[in-house]
């Protein structure tokens, strides 16, 4: 599955996903398989909402969604 950024610029292939666990917990970061560097996804409002965001990226690789663009909010 392909995860489009919220600022639209990049397209990564899904790896692991993650709210960091130190400073910010309302942004969500990637790191396609086989890469060093974590990729910025998204921030939003709060870490309820960052959560959300995760569940909904879960849900969309469960069935097997191509591509899944990180929401505005």
């Amino acid at each position: 599955m392909k995860i489009r950024s919220q600022d639209g610029n990049g397209i990564y292939e899904f790896g692991n996903v993650l709210i960091p666990q130190k400073g910010v917990r309302n942004e969500i970061w990637g790191r396609a398989p086989g890469e060093q560097n974590l990729n910025f996804l998204g921030i939003y409002e709060n870490t309820a909402r960052a959560r959300g965001v995760l569940m909904d990226l879960e849900t969309a690789y469960c069935k097997d969604i191509k591509i899944f663009y990180m929401p505005e909010k």
